[in-house]
């Protein structure tokens, strides 16, 4: 009885420790320091909640069209998951399926690793190359692999919205916190005449956001709110 005491002692001081580490105040953002109306009545918490520690995307101009596009870090990230998973695949589930008789063998369980590997490098690599777009031709911004006037349902269009209706740009911060570490991670969303929000990117490299975020600004012709905080 005193070991299981104990150890309910130990969970109740974890638990504890996390209440209080959600309970800690921050400092509350006031969007009255834009000076605009509509700042005010936009939300400054995190829309797309997680990330990742590292810059995902990095923007290109080409002519009246600005597209995010994968950052050399990301495709590596992305490959080295996939590239893994086919070469244990290679090693393993190939010899299994070309056995005679054909039998699964404890071994060749990393020949299923390799397949779960590969799939979220499959996923990973297409996440990241998803396009995100700024085109004055069209008139558009859309996330996406077809444009939005391509589109029929109200539902698929959700990630879109016509460049007139930009009102700013938004930066803002996430703490994200795992079991063994936390980091930063920055978003770059799009503001819309009725406060609505779209989100543009979300990465870890806040100077990147910052080139990138003041790059659209200058193009769309809107203002860039930065909001975002770093401990």
């Amino acid at each position: 009885m005193g070991w299981v005491g104990s150890r309910r002692g130990i969970l109740k001081e974890r638990l504890l420790e996390k209440l209080r580490r959600l309970a800690v105040s921050r400092p509350v953002f006031d969007p009255g320091v834009f000076s605009d109306a509509v700042a005010e009545k936009t939300d400054w918490t995190p829309l797309k909640p997680g990330g990742t520690n590292f810059a995902t995307h990095r923007l290109l101009r080409e002519g009246d069209r600005l597209e995010f596009k994968i950052s050399p870090g990301a495709r590596i990230f992305s490959l080295v998951f996939l590239l893994s998973g086919l070469g244990l695949v290679a090693g393993f589930v190939v010899p299994m399926i070309s056995r005679e008789p054909f039998s699964f063998r404890e071994q060749d369980i990393g020949g299923l690793v390799g397949v779960v590997f590969a799939v979220v490098g499959w996923f990973l690599h297409r996440h990241f190359n998803r396009p995100v777009v700024f085109d004055r031709r069209s008139g558009y911004f859309w996330k996406g692999r077809i444009p939005p006037d391509q589109l029929v349902s109200r539902e698929a269009r959700k990630d879109s919205c016509p460049l007139k209706e930009i009102h700013a740009l938004q930066v803002i911060a996430e703490r994200v916190r795992g079991d063994k570490s936390s980091y930063w991670s920055y978003e770059l969303n799009l503001v819309l005449k009725d406060g609505r929000r779209l989100n543009v990117v979300d990465h870890g490299s806040i100077e990147v956001i910052r080139t990138d975020a003041a790059a659209a600004a200058d193009f769309l012709q809107v203002p860039l709110w930065d909001a975002a905080r770093q401990a």
